[in-house]
């Protein structure tokens, strides 16, 4: 959690802005100290990753969970895992991208670094253009201030960049707007809670996953098959019972068909009042879907694959043979680049050749690196050694070693002493 300052700087005198007369300039200022950030909104929050359940677990929910209750009974069985509305009483917390939205309200606001924003002040107190009452003010707000920025408006903005006082700011000052996440008020006491809490933060996609039971089916191909005849159904009976098959699936080995689903048939879902029961809110948390629109393309499938560790050269393959033609008639996607490029049946008959041109060459996969083995030279002493330490005793490994060594003085020869005499025979050829 990092508290920002917000200051809000102002001419007292308005007369100043008609002639820029320094006589009249007086700033007045407004000090705001929040919990914001300039980066993502989720990182307001300390989520960990990767929830796996352990007996006795005490779960709370944070506002905006979708967690079907009912099916917390599998956790309850198996773990004999339980929630609870009192977060001091939990070891484990779930937040979800609605808990954020909840939290969390979006402006548009502009920055300035602290540094640079230290320095104007100080221009501001040595001219005396600041009362008392504000320079204490803005001095202990900085006084004990560790965020490299503080937010502030486009008014303070030009106060800070006004060209007619010497200590104006040339840098340091954001050239364009920025989104800015703070915390709501209406919230705050909770987030704080949130925050403050010693045990793991979790989405609630890490206890989902988790929901459905061991006995949970995957969505495969002839599972897919028939969730399609369902769909094309004009009995909406039948897409609703589709709908709560695919709520009740095991998610992770289903990623890649749901997905197919979603891409398939999210007009049928749209319009189905299946879409408000808690189970199919909590598939859609899993699907990382947030709007009212469900259709997933070609990309947000490739997108879902690699979020959930499915993306394979197999899942590929089942992908482009459900979505290919998107890719042949639509070109280039943002993961999918046409590689080579053909031409019809009729104008390959008159070039009389299969005729390619490629578009971009060939990935070279990166080889894995091999550690070299560096092999020890072990003297034939040390063999000796090792192939009688595991059934001789130290005295009768020593014999062994002394006797290989007694063994090699006999058979070296020493070349020093021998006589090389070269004889030739007739055909030229030399023996020893």
């Amino acid at each position: 959690m990092e508290n920002i300052l917000i200051i809000k700087l102002e001419i007292g005198n308005s007369d100043y802005y008609n002639n820029y007369d320094l006589s009249l300039l007086d700033y007045n200022a407004t000090i705001d100290l929040q919990v914001a950030t300039n980066q993502r909104a989720d990182s307001l929050f300390p989520v960990v990753l990767g929830y796996e359940p352990t007996i006795g677990d005490k779960l709370f929910f944070a506002k905006g969970v979708n967690i079907p209750r009912v099916k917390l009974k599998n956790l309850t069985r198996d773990y004999k895992i339980k929630s609870t509305t009192k977060i001091e009483d939990a070891n484990a917390v779930f937040i979800s991208t609605n808990t954020i939205a909840k939290y969390i309200d979006r402006t548009w606001q502009y920055t300035v670094k602290t540094k640079n924003f230290k320095e104007f002040f100080q221009g501001v107190v040595d001219c005396g253009y600041m009362d008392s009452y504000y320079v204490d003010k803005i001095k202990s707000a900085l006084e004990f201030y560790e965020s490299d920025y503080i937010i502030i408006d486009y008014n303070t903005k030009n106060i800070l960049e006004d060209t007619h006082v010497a200590y104006r700011l040339t840098e340091g000052v954001s050239f364009s707007s920025e989104i800015i996440y703070r915390i709501n008020d209406d919230y705050l006491d909770s987030y704080k809670n949130i925050i403050s809490f010693t045990g793991n933060v979790y989405y609630e996609n890490d206890l989902l996953k988790h929901l459905n039971g061991s006995d949970a089916l995957a969505i495969e191909e002839n599972m897919y098959e028939s969730l399609c005849e369902m769909f094309d159904s004009s009995d909406t009976d039948n897409h609703t019972m589709a709908m709560e098959i695919m709520a009740n699936s095991q998610f992770d080995d289903s990623v890649l068909y749901l997905s197919l689903l979603f891409n398939k048939y999210y007009y049928e879902m749209q319009n189905s009042r299946t879409k408000s029961h808690v189970n199919f809110k909590s598939l859609l948390a899993l699907m990382d879907i947030r709007s009212n629109y469900y259709s997933l393309d070609i990309d947000d499938v490739i997108e879902r694959l690699k979020k959930h560790s499915k993306l394979t050269k197999e899942n590929v393959d089942i992908l482009l043979k459900k979505l290919g033609d998107k890719i042949t008639s639509g070109g280039d996607s943002t993961y999918f680049k046409v590689k080579t490029i053909t031409m019809t049946e009729e104008m390959l008959e008159v070039l009389n050749l299969n005729y390619e041109y490629r578009t971009q060459n060939d990935f070279e996969p990166l080889s894995p690196e091999i550690e070299e083995v560096v092999e020890e030279t072990i003297s034939l002493e040390e063999e000796a050694v090792i192939a009688t330490v595991e059934e001789e005793t130290v005295e009768e490994v020593v014999e062994a070693v002394e006797e290989v060594i007694i063994e090699n003085t006999k058979e070296v020869i020493n070349f020093d002493n021998v006589i090389v005499e070269s004889k030739t025979n007739n055909d030229d050829e030399y023996f020893l």
